[in-house]
């Protein structure tokens, strides 16, 4: 494996850890009555940025990773009251808050 790709996989596997660990603090902050929405992209992005690529893909791929673990970070602690299934939350993801969306 050549080291450009090597590093790219490092920077993909970094904001995936990253998405992760937002969740959890995100989780640990809201217990306290904070919400930090941003925690899991932020993170994500933060943790992808340790490693310099020159591929356009490592950050397109980032960002997906950063906006998926948003979605499902807001789908574990704050999902619909009319069901709290996943296919809903994500047919319905529009009618979030302008704040979540943001």
């Amino acid at each position: 494996m050549n080291d450009r790709l090597a590093g790219n996989v490092v920077t993909v596997c970094f904001a995936c850890v990253g998405g992760v660990v937002g969740h959890l603090g995100f989780g640990l902050l809201l217990n306290q009555g904070l919400y930090a929405m941003v925690l899991p992209g932020g993170l994500a992005g933060l943790a992808a940025g340790i490693t310099r690529s020159r591929s356009l893909m490592v950050p397109v791929l980032c960002g997906v990773i950063a906006i998926v673990a948003g979605l499902l970070t807001e789908f574990r602690y704050a999902p619909f009251l009319a069901d709290s299934s996943l296919k809903y939350f994500l047919v319905h993801t529009l009618d979030l808050r302008p704040v979540t969306l943001l």
